[in-house]
């Protein structure tokens, strides 16, 4: 039997089954094996040769409509209530955001999910997370407005997160810290930021790589801020 020589496709269909409807559909991702890292900025902004996963993380129901990530919690019918009111009732059309996504359409799946991320009061990081990505996605198109408005909104959730604690089954607090830190940075906030990298470079238990890339953005940090 002759195999065939075509490429693999770099997506595939996913099964998801809705939080909100509880009905199943598929959505596109991209394949591990079909990613090839370009390189990584400081915050972990990832760019890829290809097909670029982080536009596909994010799920749109083409039953309901409704967005969300495999991080979220599941809906309680309170919760479903004001997805329901202040969702569904907003949401001009139910698109079709299952397939080949361009920029925009990531972009559109994100600003949804973040919404009801924030709609159902999730965990502050995965709101913060999600806000932070958006900001990604304009940076990888150098709109610097939106992507430093995106960051303000993606540091007041981290804050949240750093003030509440118990988020240690999300993200370590290490890393919290470090992204707190170099968004500081981005938004050229020197106290704060100075405050935040000196706790993480004195501190022995942090771990290698993020001491590495603390030292990195706060060194690059204070060579821009010396030079104004």
């Amino acid at each position: 039997m002759k195999l065939s020589s075509r490429p693999l496709n770099p997506l595939y269909d996913k099964k998801i089954v809705c939080l909100c409807c509880e009905k199943e559909f598929t959505s596109k991702q991209v394949r591990s094996s079909s990613t090839r890292v370009i390189k990584q900025d400081r915050d972990y902004c990832t760019y890829y040769s290809g097909e670029n996963p982080l536009f596909y993380d994010a799920f749109v129901c083409p039953h309901c409509g409704f967005a969300f990530t495999q991080s979220f919690s599941k809906l309680t019918p309170r919760k479903k209530e004001i997805i329901e009111k202040e969702y569904f009732e907003k949401l001009p059309f139910v698109p079709d955001l299952c397939q080949k996504r361009e920029i925009h359409h990531a972009l559109q799946a994100y600003k949804w999910t973040a919404y009801t991320s924030y709609l159902v009061k999730e965990d502050p990081i995965i709101t913060g997370n999600l806000f932070l990505r958006i900001a990604w996605l304009y940076r990888y198109q150098e709109k610097t407005e939106q992507e430093k408005r995106y960051l303000e909104i993606a540091l007041r959730f981290y804050e949240k997160a750093y003030a509440k604690g118990n988020s240690e089954d999300i993200m370590n607090e290490h890393k919290l810290l470090f992204l707190l830190g170099d968004l500081y940075t981005r938004l050229d906030d020197y106290h704060k930021a100075s405050k935040v990298f000196s706790m993480l470079l004195a501190d022995q238990s942090v771990p290698p790589d993020i001491r590495q890339r603390a030292a990195e953005s706060w060194n690059y940090y204070k060579k821009q801020h010396n030079k104004k």
